[in-house]
């Protein structure tokens, strides 16, 4: 389709009032971000050459393409291009190169030579597979824009030696590389120790990293808090239970905990019946309000159970109602 097709495309999809979707990283671009947006109208008009490149050649819908446009200036592929070959030729499939472009706009426009290649060779000096390194990169598009020496480098060092000191291999840090992201200082170090001080093992410490490294990137007194509400719900630190609850705790919004919480006391479910199905399955409060609803309709009123079963058995919310519990009735 022509240029002209997708700018007129634009200008009647999105109107003046809407907002267009967030990018999911806008890190290299967060100065810009502060400034006052331009009318769409402009930006289609200043920026259709990037607009239309990222949608025909990186396959951008074309509200991304314009959200993506406001913060990209090039009106030629000579950069661009030069990155897709330069990702190409180090494995990155075209799916990958969308993926990481989508999420991270701002490296299309990287020298490749200067922004890529040190990181890419740092990784394989460890003997990391270049697939392997696809996907540290796909999974952690903002790893792009971090500085090697001053952030992966020491991050990984300190991973390397939790990995090494628990004998587990490094081919698992894949798992654990949004922590290389983190601020070593002022998260990756105290909130570790925080763990460790608790009583957390070391091998439970690098099972969350694995798992769950999202969990130990936040404000360390914040960190800190969470790690003490758990402990006054009385999970034994000693086990993996505790850093998954941690990590449930993080990741939930306090809205959605209380409307969890709500959800198990229409069927009759105490506060303290609900801290101690969370003690032994923390993932007793992600499961949906929707879904808590139907099981706990299927147990009760279908088969006549009482509420309290999900309490001894609290992985019953988490099985799939119509694939494992209503067959195996």
């Amino acid at each position: 389709m022509s240029n002209s097709f997708y700018i007129h495309f634009i200008r009647i999809k999105l109107s003046p009032t809407h907002r267009p979707c967030c990018l999911l990283q806008l890190t290299p671009f967060s100065s810009a971000a502060t400034a006052t947006p331009k009318p769409i109208s402009e930006i289609a008009n200043q920026n259709s050459f990037a607009v239309n490149y990222l949608i025909n050649t990186l396959r951008f819908s074309p509200e991304r393409a314009f959200s993506a446009a406001r913060y990209l200036k090039f009106k030629s592929r000579e950069r661009p291009d030069s990155v897709i070959a330069f990702l190409e030729n180090h494995g990155f499939t075209k799916q990958q190169i969308e993926r990481l472009v989508k999420h991270y706009p701002g490296v299309i426009l990287y020298n490749p030579q200067k922004a890529m290649m040190p990181k890419i060779e740092f990784f394989q000096s460890f003997g990391i597979s270049k697939t392997e390194i696809t996907r540290i990169f796909t999974t952690t598009p903002a790893m792009c824009g971090r500085n090697l020496e001053r952030q992966i480098i020491p991050c990984f060092s300190y991973i390397k030696s939790l990995f090494d000191a628990n004998e587990t291999s490094l081919s698992y840090l894949k798992s654990a590389t949004h922590a290389l992201c983190c601020n070593l200082q002022s998260q990756l170090l105290p909130n570790v120790k925080v763990l460790k001080e608790s009583g957390v093992p070391h091998s439970k410490i690098v099972y969350l990293l694995q798992t769950h490294p999202r969990t130990v990137m936040v404000d360390a007194k914040r960190f800190r808090k969470l790690v003490e509400k758990v402990k006054e719900m009385g999970i034994n630190p000693l086990a993996s239970t505790f850093v998954i609850a941690v990590h449930v705790l993080q990741a939930m919004k306090k809205s959605n905990w209380e409307n969890t919480v709500a959800a198990y006391k229409k069927w009759g479910i105490s506060d303290d019946e609900i801290i101690t199905a969370f003690a032994k399955h923390p993932s007793f409060m992600t499961v949906s309000t929707d879904k808590i609803m139907s099981v706990m309709d299927f147990f009760v009123n279908k088969i006549g159970m009482d509420s309290s079963i999900v309490v001894k058995l609290p992985a019953l919310v988490s099985y799939s109602l119509d694939k494992r519990i209503k067959p195996r009735h």
